[in-house]
């Protein structure tokens, strides 16, 4: 019974892989990235509680299902590049879309970690508020 159920989540685990176009060190690192956030968002919330997603800070299940979600969502993008790649015979989308969420998971990384009131250096303080204001649509140096 444990082989069969091992081979099951194998063959689940290659089948995901192969939809998001392999397990390459770009899949990994987005991986551990998220893991990563959605740790330190959970340890935001539970310990320090000074969660943004919440009136109180506190640790909230519907926000963290929440979470799960938009993780979730960022893989179906990650799969719809790849079959985009295939059909373009191309191999730079689904590598653009997995750099710019490993960006965004880094951010965010970032934010939760100054929210724990970890000392971040200046120099990637001013990186992370560089890219905070080109990701708002509304930023002066996007209308110009």
């Amino acid at each position: 019974m444990k082989e069969k159920i091992c081979a099951g989540l194998g063959m689940l685990g290659g089948m995901l892989a192969a939809a998001l176009g392999g397990w390459d060190t770009g899949l990994r690192v987005l991986l551990c990235l998220m893991a990563a956030d959605f740790c330190t968002g959970l340890v935001n919330a539970a310990v320090f509680h000074r969660s943004p997603k919440t009136g109180d800070g506190r640790l909230d299940s519907r926000c963290c299902f929440q979470g799960i979600c938009r993780k979730a969502e960022m893989l179906v993008f990650v799969g719809a590049a790849n079959a985009a790649d295939l059909l373009l015979d191309s191999h730079f989308l689904r590598s653009a879309v997995i750099i710019g969420f490993c960006a965004s998971e880094a951010l965010s990384l970032t934010e939760n970690a100054g929210r724990m009131g970890i000392p971040l250096p200046a120099a990637w303080k001013n990186a992370v508020s560089l890219l905070s204001r080109k990701a708002q649509p509304d930023s002066p140096s996007e209308q110009e």
